[in-house]
Formats: C-alpha cells, sequence, structure tokens
C-alpha cells in the first residue's frame, strides 16, 4: 500500500495488558510497531486500565464485565467492533485468540475485510474447540504461528500450509543496566556473591516445570553449594511449591520474589547467573509452551538459558547457541546442565553473549514489526484484488 493512507488494522483481544502473560505483551507490542500503518485494540476492561491506556500509543477500547462470562464478553466485543468499523473502517481485522473467532467472522461478513488469526498453541489443542478453530482457520486469508511447533499443531486441522506463517514473539531492545545497579539489586534480593537460577513466569500452569527445578536443585547444591534459586512471579500454585521446597529441605535456597514490576526486570535478570524454566508437554491439561518470550529476556541481558525440549522452546532458545535444551522429564539431566552452566563460566558467558546478539539482531520488534506489516499489506492487497 506504498503511496497510500497507512494500513488500518483492528485487533481482537481478550489477553491484553495490563493483566500479565505472554500473549498480552505479545499484542500490545505488535500494535504499536508495525510501520506506516495505524491499529485500534478491542479489550477487556481492566482495573489499572485507565492508567495504563494513557500512555499507550495506540487506541484501546475497553469492554466492560458483562452478565453470562465469555458469552457477554464476545457480545461487548461485537458491538464494540462494530462501532469501530463504521468510524475507523479498519483494511484487516486481526483476531487475537481463537475464542474470538465468532466475532471475527461476523465482522468479515458485516464489513468485507479479511481476517488474520493469531495462533499460540495449547489453546487449540482441547477437543472442546476442534469446531470452532475448524470454521475460523477456513475463514481467514492467512495463520500466524508463533513458532514451527506451533505450526505443526495448525497442520492437524488440514490447514494448507500456504496460509500459515510463522513468526515469533519479538522484543523491545532496551538498555543494558549498568554493573552497579545490578550489583545493588543483587544485595537488594539478599544473594550476595551467591550463583542465582531465575524462573520469570505466572504461578498458575504446572508445566512450566517450576517443580522440576526444584526437584534438581538438592543435587546442583551438592556441587554448587552456594545456589540460589529465584522464583518470580505470583499465582496460585505459590503455595504448592514452596510446600515442595520445604518438603525437599531447601531452606533459604528458594526465594518467592512475588511479581516484579516491568521496569525491574531487566535488574532482574541480568542479576541471575542462568534463566531456566524447564517446560513439559502435559497432555492433562494440554499445557504446552507455544514460545517462551522470557527466554529472549533473559538472553537480552546476556545470560544463558536452559528449557525443556518440548514445544516453541526449541524455537526460542537455540541449542548449544544462546542456551541449552533438555528433556523436561530428567530431573538428573536438568541437574546436570544446571551445574554447567553455573560452573563453566567460559560456556554461560559464551551462550549468553551469542544469545544477546541474536535477540538484538534477529529477535527486536523493529524487524518483526516490518514482517507482520508486510504479511498484512499482502492480505489487505490480495482482498482488493480479488
Amino acid at each position: 500500500m506504498s503511496g497510500e493512507r497507512p494500513l488500518k488494522a483492528l485487533l481482537l483481544a481478550i489477553d491484553f495488558p495490563p493483566a500479565d502473560g505472554g500473549i498480552q505483551t505479545l499484542l500490545s507490542d505488535l500494535a504499536i510497531s508495525l510501520p506506516d500503518a495505524s491499529v485500534e485494540v478491542i479489550a477487556p476492561s481492566h482495573p489499572a486500565a485507565r492508567e495504563w491506556d494513557s500512555r499507550y500509543p495506540c487506541r484501546v477500547r475497553r469492554v466492560a464485565p458483562m452478565p453470562f462470562g465469555l458469552a457477554g464478553y464476545l457480545i461487548g466485543l461485537l458491538a464494540a467492533a462494530v462501532v469501530a468499523g463504521f468510524q475507523g473502517r479498519p483494511d484487516v481485522i486481526i483476531c487475537g485468540h481463537i475464542i474470538l473467532g465468532p466475532v471475527a467472522i461476523l465482522l468479515r461478513q458485516l464489513f468485507r475485510r479479511p481476517i488474520v488469526t493469531m495462533v499460540y498453541a495449547m489453546e487449540i489443542r482441547p477437543r472442546r474447540v476442534r469446531g470452532l478453530a475448524t470454521m475460523l482457520f477456513a475463514q481467514s486469508t492467512r495463520i500466524v504461528a508463533i513458532s514451527s511447533f506451533t505450526a505443526s499443531e495448525i497442520g492437524k486441522y488440514g490447514v494448507d500450509p500456504a496460509r500459515v506463517v510463522v513468526i515469533p514473539p519479538g522484543l523491545r531492545i532496551s538498555t543494558s543496566p549498568a554493573a552497579d545497579a545490578v550489583a545493588a539489586y543483587r544485595r537488594r534480593l539478599g544473594i550476595g556473591n551467591a550463583r542465582a537460577i531465575l524462573t520469570v513466569s505466572r504461578l498458575r500452569e504446572r508445566y512450566k516445570g517450576h517443580d522440576t527445578v526444584l526437584r534438581a536443585l538438592p543435587i546442583v547444591a551438592a556441587r554448587v553449594t552456594d545456589v540460589v534459586y529465584l522464583v518470580a512471579g505470583h499465582g496460585p500454585l505459590r503455595r504448592y511449591l514452596e510446600d515442595l521446597a520445604r518438603s525437599l529441605n531447601l531452606g533459604d535456597r528458594v526465594r518467592f520474589l512475588g511479581k516484579i514490576p516491568q521496569e525491574e526486570l531487566p535488574l532482574l535478570y541480568a542479576a541471575a547467573d542462568v534463566f531456566a524454566m524447564i517446560s513439559r508437554d502435559s497432555r492433562i491439561d494440554h499445557g504446552v509452551e507455544g514460545f517462551g518470550i522470557v527466554f529472549l529476556e533473559a538472553n537480552a541481558a546476556g545470560r544463558p538459558t536452559l528449557g525443556g525440549r518440548t514445544g516453541g522452546v526449541v524455537d526460542a532458545i537455540l541449542d548449544h547457541r544462546t542456551g541449552l535444551l533438555v528433556d523436561s522429564g530428567d530431573v538428573l539431566a536438568v541437574a546436570d546442565r544446571l551445574v554447567r552452566l553455573l560452573e563453566d563460566h567460559t560456556l554461560a558467558s559464551r551462550l549468553g553473549a551469542q544469545g544477546r546478539d541474536w535477540v538484538r539482531e534477529e529477535m527486536g520488534w523493529e524487524k518483526l514489526g516490518v514482517r507482520y506489516r508486510d504479511l498484512l499489506g499482502t492480505v489487505v492487497r490480495q482482498a482488493h484484488e480479488a
């Protein structure tokens, strides 16, 4: 659409800041990273939305809670989207989650605009969503998968691979914190010169593998006597993890930090020696890591990463280049890799430096935003030519 007005997109979201999470971060960054384009967002209300929205560059229409749960939200979302559609005349609809598929399809029929659907992984695995996902995929001009694993999950629906585009989540690159600031932060955490393993994640999903790190920690501590494990995040699993840590006699080796403010995360990553999140593929609740933005965040701080060889983690960690992959069900192997990264400073420094370079050169939103903009432009152009 070169030489014409900027492309206009309408983004439908059910996960959006100030609520925390990987999907929320991806969608909010995507909306402000498209060159020569404007995006309007429709998202759920939130107690802190007014302040957050006032600082956010894109317009966000918030949908207040309504009776009947999700069905009520979909009705409110549709009403807000119809108003936004008539007022803004978007060129393309971005469906931020398959659960919003009915609204996206109705908007497509009403405004004759193409749909681009975002897919992460675990949301399309339950059998109960197969009908909805199949219908939405059929109505979508393109489907964005955040990893090669996610693309393979979409493939199980019989979708033409030519309509599936893999674009990973990006990262907003910031300046690395100064060494003295990192040292001060370590003192604030009370870890001194201890060697620190870090996990950053909401404490809601068991598949994230905090328990695996905890079970590996006694083995690690036998060889790395000053090791500590920092657990950043909040959620209902905290009590379970605290009980597990006590049962393993880990004492003050484990520090539950709670939710860390976004502006502190670069300091936290830099204060750690190793970032580890041993996600597993849970067939019980369909839990799986679609990608793992936290691995990029750790690499951006120059820290090596350790992750389970499952799901989209194999795209988020370049094995033996930016970090190490491990069998998420093998506690002994996890302990061994942690010891290697904590004791082999040459290896850890090399992986961390290569990870930082990779993130800055390939995974920044400056580059990925162009890929998304090119995709949306192609979709709109093809719709006009049809």
